[in-house]
């Protein structure tokens, strides 16, 4: 039960993952030659639940330095100038 709990969470990432980086395709938002499919994959990867987990409990980061770095992160890796 739990590994069917862990793939559906991880489809629906995936599934997340995609609907976002096509809005913004559509919107014209995505930095340019960056595709909708390396998007994803960017937003997939840094929605990582194991992420937060390393940097927020291991490492000790406080939630609003986490939130901090992931938006700068995420600005920098998707938006056009």
């Amino acid at each position: 039960e739990v590994h069917q709990l862990w793939t559906e969470i991880g489809g629906q990432r995936f599934t997340g993952a995609q609907t976002i980086a096509t809005l913004l395709k559509k919107r014209h938002g995505l930095r340019k030659g960056l595709s909708v499919h390396t998007a994803r994959d960017i937003i997939w990867i840094y929605n990582d639940p194991g992420l937060h987990h390393a940097l927020v409990r291991e490492r000790e980061w406080s939630q609003d330095r986490y939130r901090r770095w992931l938006t700068d992160a995420l600005r920098h890796q998707l938006l056009g100038p």
